[in-house]
């Protein structure tokens, strides 16, 4: 990682997240976080959310996980700037290795 990308990480959200759920994650300034007390994130690799995809990209993100739902990753996986990402209450979104699966 260079110098501007560590400035650009929060590393408050960051922490959290791999705290409370035992996995590492790295969450970037332009994410707005909203996760249930009851969500679970479970991560094999290093979880990236908001990263820019080039450096004058100031899209927001959005990581919304709700009640007793799971976000499951697989691997490393870089979520960009610009995505929104909505796990409902009881659903689970199972991602990595180049696929994704939604269980309703």
């Amino acid at each position: 990682m260079n110098i501007r990308r560590l400035l650009s990480v929060n590393w408050l959200k960051s922490l959290f997240l791999s705290y409370k759920n035992s996995c590492k994650s790295v969450i970037y300034n332009n994410v707005a976080v909203h996760i249930d007390r009851s969500a679970i994130i479970q991560s094999t690799g290093i979880f990236e959310m908001g990263r820019r995809y080039y450096q004058e990209d100031n899209r927001t993100s959005g990581l919304c996980i709700g009640k007793n739902a799971r976000l499951i990753v697989d691997e490393d996986e870089q979520i960009y700037s610009g995505a929104y990402i909505t796990v409902s209450e009881n659903a689970i979104l199972h991602f990595g290795g180049g696929d994704i699966a939604i269980i309703i």
